[in-house]
């Protein structure tokens, strides 16, 4: 069984996706690459890599995260939506360019098509965030968009483009 630690980091891997490092109960290293196209591998150390469908992906992943849980069904029903509707999460590191503005200052959904949901900060999330909820390095943004939409909005939050 995998779990995260303090040490657990995530790598953005160009042209592929990202990685998350994590370790099992036991100390050894479990790599999960997660596709821009969905696909998930997961690898352990000594093991073979074991690869998940985009629906079945989406599911562990809820699950995994301790955010959600959401049925490989409802998964698929998400994905046959016209321009298939993604839910995900992006963490703003204190660099990103998001960081000490409003959601209105930004103006997330005119510019990139995403609606943020959630923010998780500390124990509390702040469920439909007001507009005028300003952005702190650390807060997790929960949202709603076209799975096409996804790298675009992470690379607006980062960059501003």
């Amino acid at each position: 069984m995998a779990r995260l630690h303090d040490t657990s980091t995530i790598t953005r891997l160009p042209g592929v996706g990202e990685r998350l490092d994590v370790e099992d109960v036991d100390g050894r290293a479990v790599l999960v690459v997660r596709h821009r196209d969905g696909h998930v591998e997961i690898h352990a150390t000594g093991g073979w890599p074991v690869e998940l469908d985009p629906a079945t992906a989406t599911s562990v992943g809820a699950f995994l995260s301790g955010r959600f849980a959401l049925d490989p069904r409802t998964a698929q029903r998400l994905e046959r939506v016209a321009g298939g509707l993604a839910f995900d999460w992006v963490r703003l590191d204190g660099h990103d360019r998001a960081v000490g503005h409003t959601i209105a200052e930004l103006a997330v959904r005119q510019r990139t098509g995403v609606t943020i949901v959630a923010v998780l900060r500390g124990s509390q999330p702040i469920v439909a965030p007001d507009p005028e909820t300003r952005l702190q390095a650390g807060d997790e943004l929960v949202f709603a968009c076209r799975g096409v939409d996804r790298d675009g909005f992470a690379r607006f939050l980062e960059v501003g483009s």
